[in-house]
């Protein structure tokens, strides 16, 4: 009985240990209507199909709460599904507000769209419910490719500029070119106080007020028509639709390498799952582990001098 106890004592707190998973990536492939899924070193590389049939052109994709949700700029509609590509839906055209639809953010339970042929940013719940045409940010949009979200504005990449907005559409500004590094931009994200700007074949890094702007290179020579971008644990990541690869490197453009992901083709966003997906230890967990390791190292004393006796 005591044995049975130790042996699950530390399997228990094996599986506790264990409990973190790796972050993954996920890039929309427009060329055959697919989602890619791979590990952050390339390695891994899925096809997840095409999401029950409801892709087309997918574009722009965002994950939040286990499911992913896809923008296909072919016939204005989102898709959403799981993360293993199962249980694949067409959510509509947001109330009839998509047109182009290329970025897409999710904050605070709702989807935010960039549409590229009207200009402007369709809101909607996560359902595809209640969608709402927030405008063109106070006339700021000129054909907006990506977006995204921090401290409640949203951040938009158009074609010579970045726009900042409220999340209700109100409050629009022109950021400017960040220095004048910004060159036909494709996507944006944001990491630690500062957004990151795909540009032709560099990248843009500037504050988030438009300040402070810097042109972080070709990532090691690795760039060639990239299009979109997302970050994760201090490296960003550029899905690169011209060599079906994706690069990555560290936040201040140096270290670039080129990944060859298998199923890749024609990939145009790229977005990061979060590491973890049961629970951080926390101090007392850790606290907890530790006892439970002296715990069976006590009971391994206790069992033997018991046997010696």
């Amino acid at each position: 009985m005591k044995k049975a106890f130790l042996f699950l004592l530390i399997i228990g707190g094996l599986v506790f240990i264990s409990s973190i998973v790796s972050a993954q990536m996920y890039i929309t492939n427009c060329t055959n209507n697919t989602v890619t899924r791979a590990n952050l070193d390339g390695t891994g590389g899925v096809s997840l199909g095409n999401l029950n049939s409801t892709l087309d052109c997918p574009e722009g994709i965002a994950i939040s709460g286990g499911k992913m949700y896809v923008a296909n700029n072919g016939n204005n509609t989102i898709s959403r599904a799981n993360l293993d590509g199962t249980g694949g839906e067409d959510l509509g055209d947001l109330n009839g507000t998509l047109d182009g639809p290329n970025g897409i953010a999710i904050s605070g339970g709702k989807m935010y769209v960039v549409n590229i042929d009207s200009n402007t940013i369709s809101r909607a719940n996560l359902d595809g419910t209640g969608g709402e045409d927030l405008g063109n940010l106070n006339g700021t949009l000129n054909l907006p490719f990506g977006i995204a979200i921090s401290g409640g504005k949203m951040y938009v990449s158009n074609w010579s500029h970045i726009s900042r907005g409220n999340l209700d559409g109100t409050g629009g500004v022109s950021l400017g070119n960040l220095n004048g590094t910004v060159n036909d931009p494709t996507d944006i994200a944001i990491s630690g106080g500062k957004m990151y700007v795909v540009n032709l074949l560099t990248v843009s890094r500037g504050n988030l007020d438009g300040t402070g702007g810097e042109d972080l290179g070709d990532l090691n020579g690795t760039l060639n028509g990239q299009y979109g971008i997302a970050i994760s644990g201090g490296k960003m990541y550029v899905a690169d639709g011209n060599t079906d690869t994706i690069s990555r490197a560290n936040l201040d453009g140096t270290g670039g390498v080129s990944l060859d992901v298998a199923t890749l083709d024609g990939p145009q966003y790229i977005a990061i799952t979060p590491e973890v997906s049961t629970a951080v230890p926390t101090m007392n967990e850790w606290g907890m582990m530790v006892f439970m390791l002296l715990a069976a190292i006590a009971s391994v004393y206790y069992l033997k001098r018991r046997k010696a006796l």
